[in-house]
């Protein structure tokens, strides 16, 4: 979803990531058994897909060619204690027939990360497993995880609290202005896990890590966000994905995503930007969504009722020009919702 860069992590920022989770009390047996699928490739899979697992002598369950609507075949086959995922994997797991009534008490830990887990998307998946999931949040840039919601460390909308020896602040964009509890900022990040630097980018290292005035060197994440006055961490979308209207008022696609994906009848769903066809500048949220099975062949009822549930729940200056559905919404080989693609195909919707 960006420019493709080096990330260059250390054995101590490896094993940061461990002692992160292994020091907050998570519950696992020698024994137990993990199901891995995981890019490793990239430092969510390595660190807590590879290196995690083996620090916590789990038995690593590799599947090396992972295509996401296999999520419910593997947990039926293979029963794992443990399984890391991002949410569109677990769309497509309480979307399956095959999962409907199984009992599936031998999952003990079911992490979401890697993308945004919005509050509609998590309600749903607490009413599909009998406890609460995992949750967490975290970059390339710092090993992956630094925050993490699990057991009884909940709360709605958030992805937890800030792991054991990780720090989390949110500060004003662009400067090393720490903001105060509950302001929404960029969130930056300091502590053991952070990388060494982007390999043979030494401008893009420069732009990411800062030296604040405290003495620590901070990861400027790029993600809007705030810390609650418990210390849990709120995600509220991407700076750089900031719908701008043509008076420059922004709106962030997460937060629209959270409201669509509360709906029942919505299997998956991304916001866009489209052209303003009024102004010679600007742009207008456009919600596209992906229905359930069951859901299917009542497209303009939903639409229908996701429009009432934005002008319900979304500022007026927010609220989308349309809802668009699709058999399937692209995801990116890290199962990201694919959000590039879809704007290249739907960028110049015409929504008059």
């Amino acid at each position: 979803t960006g420019v493709s860069k080096g990330v260059v992590l250390t054995n101590d920022s490896l094993n940061a990531v461990s002692a992160n989770f292994d020091d907050a009390g998570i519950r696992h047996e020698p024994g137990d058994k993990f199901l891995n699928f995981l890019p490793v490739g990239v430092s969510y899979g390595i660190a807590c897909g590879i290196h995690m697992g083996f620090t916590m002598t789990v038995t690593n369950v590799l599947i090396p060619n992972f295509k996401p609507d296999r999520f419910a075949e593997l947990i039926i086959k293979h029963k794992p204690n443990h399984v890391i995922g991002v949410p569109v994997f677990y769309e497509n797991l309480m979307n399956s027939p095959r999962v409907k009534n199984m009992d599936l008490s031998f999952l003990s830990t079911t992490a979401a990360g890697g993308d945004s887990a919005t509050s509609g998307f998590e309600e749903k998946l607490q009413a599909f497993f009998t406890s609460h999931g995992m949750k967490g949040y975290g970059m390339s840039e710092v090993s992956s995880a630094v925050a993490f919601g699990v057991q009884n460390i909940h709360r709605k909308g958030s992805a937890g609290v800030p792991c054991v020896h990780s720090v989390i602040a949110a500060f004003e964009p662009g400067t090393t202005n720490e903001l105060p509890i509950g302001v929404t900022g960029e969130l930056c990040i300091a502590g053991p896990t952070l990388m060494k630097e982007y390999l043979y980018e030494p401008e893009e290292t420069a732009n990411v890590m800062w030296t604040h005035p405290d003495g620590k060197v901070w990861v400027h994440s790029g993600d809007l966000g705030h810390v609650d006055e418990d210390g849990y961490v709120y995600i509220e979308g991407r700076i750089k994905r900031a719908i701008v209207r043509f008076d420059g008022h922004k709106s962030y696609p997460a937060q629209l995503e959270a409201v669509v994906n509360a709906h029942s009848s919505i299997a998956n769903c991304c916001v866009i930007a489209v052209k303003d066809r009024s102004h010679e500048q600007g742009s207008w949220p456009l919600v596209i969504v992906e229905l359930t099975e069951a859901a299917k062949g009542t497209d303009e009822q939903v639409k229908a009722e996701v429009l009432e549930m934005c002008r319900t729940h979304v500022e007026d200056r927010s609220q989308p020009v349309g809802v668009v559905t699709i058999d399937k919404v692209p995801i990116t080989n890290l199962g990201k919702n694919d959000y590039i693609a879809l704007t290249k195909e739907y960028g110049d919707y015409d929504y008059t």
